[in-house]
């Protein structure tokens, strides 16, 4: 297997085993030590593999049927970008807010920086407001300019 179907099949495994089956017993497997993700201002920064555990336990804690589906995976070098689509149930507390029994969905997408068979550094860009105006807690965003 050539570096670049490595990478993919790392990230792979960071979408279905990680966050859709909650196995945070791979984390190490998974990314290095000095790991570093910057996501939307709403979630901050993370640091670290126990940054990571932190973050996949609140999703999984705010929506029990969690789950992301990886629409496209491409590579190049060492970077892998992915667009998924993530949908759950908002039946726990998700980022302070309550419960709401809504089923919501979001796209977004991730650029994964790889180093030596870990994950390094990840870059998001997940519109979160979309969640919390399908919770219904923001006013929905109206299109256009």
């Amino acid at each position: 297997m050539n570096a670049l179907e490595s990478n993919k099949q790392l990230v792979t495994r960071y979408y279905e085993e990680l966050l859709n089956e909650g196995r945070l017993d791979i984390v190490d497997d998974l990314f290095t030590g000095e790991f570093l993700a910057e996501e939307p201002a709403e979630a901050g920064v993370l640091r670290g593999r126990g940054a990571v555990e932190r973050a996949v336990t609140a999703y999984r804690e705010g929506f029990s049927d969690f789950h992301e589906h990886v629409v496209h995976l491409l590579a190049e070098g060492d970077l892998v970008a992915a667009r998924f689509r993530f949908t759950g149930t908002h039946d726990g507390t998700f980022l302070k807010a309550a419960p709401t029994g809504r089923q919501v969905s979001m796209v977004g997408m991730e650029i994964f920086r790889v180093e030596n068979g870990r994950i390094a550094d990840v870059w998001y860009a997940e519109p979160l407001h979309e969640l919390f105006e399908q919770f219904g807690t923001i006013p929905p965003v109206e299109p256009g300019y």
